[in-house]
């Protein structure tokens, strides 16, 4: 149910289906659950996307309000100055932590329709800002720090939800042989696929006497005389 979920709110928003799909089963494999699968909430992101409010304020206020859904008061006074830690402050008993947390807690992890909502704008919102060029989105979503094989393990999603949903790019079109023109000792002239400046040094010609040519081809140096 939650991959329809997905699909239905990345619709819904005009998403690049794709890259919502392979980020949210990268981040979460389509799981509302906490980040890290650890405790304590307060410190990791949430969520089929793996959002922290604390990073993502106005994003969870423009949810709640299309999904009228009530935030806690002190979520007010969020966000925070740049690299405040949310865990440090929830331990000092810091008002406004603890409404993160009653976000991740009793919002979040109880609404699916909520969670995948804030996911799919987060990674919307990302990937516009990003130019969306994929390696570009993945360092601003996940962090400059990604290592070099979980870029490699999205892009296959990536490539694998393109396919899937029938939008992998087209393959290179088959380029046909040059057509050319061979003319062979009895006057007749012979054009087709694969003739264009190819070098009469490496055609026999044999003429039957209904007037067929038959041509037998080779590359200069691949045929040695043996001794038998």
């Amino acid at each position: 149910m939650s991959r329809e979920l997905a699909l239905r709110k990345a619709r819904e928003r005009g998403a690049n289906i794709p890259v919502v799909m392979s980020t949210i089963e990268a981040e979460s494999n389509f799981r509302n659950v906490l980040g890290q699968y650890a405790a304590p909430s307060a410190r990791w992101g949430a969520g089929f996307g793996q959002v922290h409010p604390a990073w993502h304020a106005n994003d969870v206020r423009d949810v709640a309000a299309r999904l009228r859904i009530t935030l806690p008061a002190d979520f007010a006074a969020v966000p925070w100055r740049e690299g405040d830690q949310v865990w440090d402050r929830f331990a000092r008993g810091d008002r406004t932590a603890r409404a993160v947390r009653q976000v991740i807690d009793e919002i979040i992890l109880r609404n699916d329709e909520f969670s995948m909502e804030l996911a799919v704008q987060v990674i919307s919102k990302i990937w516009d800002a990003s130019g969306r060029e994929f390696d570009r989105f993945l360092r601003s979503y996940v962090g400059p720090g990604i290592p070099p094989a979980d870029v490699q393990r999205r892009r296959a999603m990536l490539d694998r939800w393109q396919r899937e949903l029938g939008q992998a790019p087209a393959p290179p079109p088959i380029q046909a042989p040059a057509y050319g023109a061979v003319r062979v000792p009895n006057g007749i002239t012979i054009t087709g696929p694969g003739l264009a400046d190819v070098d009469l040094r490496n055609i026999a010609f044999f003429v039957g006497a209904a007037g067929v040519v038959a041509l037998i081809a080779w590359k200069r140096g691949q045929l040695i005389d043996r001794e038998v």
